[in-house]
């Protein structure tokens, strides 16, 4: 695994998921189960932090050389000589080398070794001066010993498991320096050594949260990247796996529309003996049964074709102005002529003062021959079949159709939206249907930023209605076709 490889949207780093093991922390080195994931949150972590631990350390140098004068006003002059000897010649050269050698982003990796090697020196040197300052200002380097305490080991970008043993390791010899001194009395190495015990041990308290905290929030960015992550490779998969089932499934469907058209029009001229007369009539009943079974095998595959395209996004409105009077009369001779509605009579009923329609003319007549082929499955030849049109809500427009059939039952009316999904029940085993005529319409209307809905209860008849946008309507005052939403 490349370890610094990085997301170039979240700036997270490749990393194993969170979720798994190997994103467990260790309760008290803080250090993640998985060595991979540990090395991908330190590189996360120096990468993030190298400007700020850079000014951290600059500012410690200036803390360091400040204290100078106050040892100045303080210090005799051969104890000031080995004091500054030590701030000046010593300490500070090699505090700025580890400044100036950790600034390449070669040696990143390298950034908590080389602050703790800047801690335990700043240590070191103070430590140095605690024991050889005159008892009179020792509470000085008492004192400048707590402030590094505070300033080095309360910085949460450092490692908890590497700044918290050199802090008590110095904690313990300051404790001890103190004790072996007998100018100090017990009261005062008690006072002192509690006070520095009580400060370490609230900052290793505070340091030790905020990395468990900051470690959290790492493994919770990286499982809900991953989760992102497989989503999206999902939602890749399933939209590749729609894809090929559309091409596959209007290629297929291309390749049966040829040789079936040839068996249906082969079949009508056997069954109108164009070519001659049949002497048995029977051979005449079978080829208008294989028109019939052709044809609506055709008008399957050409609902399949169409479902296709929709799923593809292949499917294209060719728009016009729509008159709709003329397009519902329109549908209902065509559905008529092809035989669709020789049981129940169909009523149109429309507003005089129906306003035009922005659509493609040829789809809306689909959408109205298919929920008007549904109806005539299930609407007996005693029942009626009414389609009305009149205004919608919000300024748009409303087409309904309307059954006297049996109705659906409120389980079964969201299966027959369904590709091949049919209602349940003894009526619809007994008729034929593809199972596309309602998923089509609803599909198409859909195309036309309308909404397709139906209302049905068992015994009541069922109403299919369509309402079309305020977009889409053309009034008296509009000179050509709307502009699109």
């Amino acid at each position: 695994m490349n370890r610094d490889n990085t997301d170039p949207g979240s700036g997270i780093p490749e990393a194993k998921p969170a979720n798994v093991p190997g994103g467990d922390i260790h309760p008290l080195y803080l250090r993640f189960a998985d060595p991979e994931v540990e090395a991908v949150f330190e590189t996360y972590r120096i990468r993030h932090t190298a400007k700020l631990n850079r000014i951290w350390m600059v500012c410690g140098c200036v803390a360091i050389a400040s204290f100078g004068p106050i040892e100045w006003l303080a210090l005799l002059a051969a104890t000031l000589n080995l004091a500054w000897f030590i701030r000046y010649l010593l300490l500070l050269p090699l505090i700025v080398a580890l400044v100036v050698w950790s600034w390449p982003a070669r040696v990143r990796p390298l950034h908590n070794t080389t602050r703790v090697a800047a801690i335990a020196l700043v240590h070191l040197s103070n430590w140095v001066l605690f024991t050889t300052a005159p008892a009179a200002i020792a509470d000085i380097y008492y004192l400048f010993g707590i402030a590094i305490i505070v300033y080095t080991h309360g910085y949460v970008f450092l490692r908890f498991a590497y700044t918290a043993p050199v802090g008590w390791l110095a904690s313990l010899v300051y404790i001890a320096t103190m004790a072996a001194n007998p100018q100090l009395t017990l009261d005062d190495l008690l006072v002192r050594g509690g006070i520095l015990l009580t400060i370490i041990l609230a900052i290793t308290f505070n340091h030790y949260h905020q990395e468990v905290y900051a470690r959290r929030d790492f493994r919770r960015g990286l499982s809900l990247r991953e989760s992102l992550r497989r989503q999206l490779e999902l939602a890749t998969a399933e939209e590749q796996a729609n894809a090929a089932k559309s091409h596959f499934l209007a290629m297929m469907s291309h390749e049966l529309r040829t040789p079936l058209n040839a068996i249906i029009g082969f079949a009508q001229m056997i069954e109108g003996e164009m070519m001659g007369p049949l002497d048995n009539r029977t051979y005449r009943d079978y080829a208008g049964d294989i028109r019939n079974s052709g044809g609506h095998l055709l008008q399957l595959i050409d609902g399949i074709l169409d479902l296709a395209k929709i799923e593809a996004g292949r499917l294209e409105l060719t728009e016009e102005v729509v008159d709709l009077e003329e397009l519902v009369r329109a549908s209902v001779d065509l559905a008529t002529s092809r035989d669709l509605l020789d049981g129940a009579p169909v009523r149109v009923d429309l507003d005089p003062a129906l306003p035009r329609l922005r659509a493609d003319g040829f789809k809306v007549r689909q959408i109205l021959i298919n929920i008007l082929s549904n109806a005539r499955k299930f609407t007996p030849a005693d029942g009626e079949i009414r389609i009305s049109g009149r205004p919608g809500p919000n300024g748009g427009l409303s087409l309904a159709v309307a059954d006297t059939g049996p109705g659906i039952a409120a389980a079964d009316q969201q299966r027959v939206f369904e590709p091949f999904g049919q209602a349940e029940g003894g009526l619809t085993r007994r008729f034929d249907g593809t199972g596309l005529g309602l998923t089509l319409a609803r599909m198409l209307a859909e195309l036309h930023d309308a909404e397709l809905e139906l209302t049905s209860s068992p015994g009541a008849g069922t109403t299919v209605r369509i309402d079309f946008p305020a977009e889409r309507i053309i009034t008296d005052a509009t000179n050509g076709p709307s502009p699109p939403p």
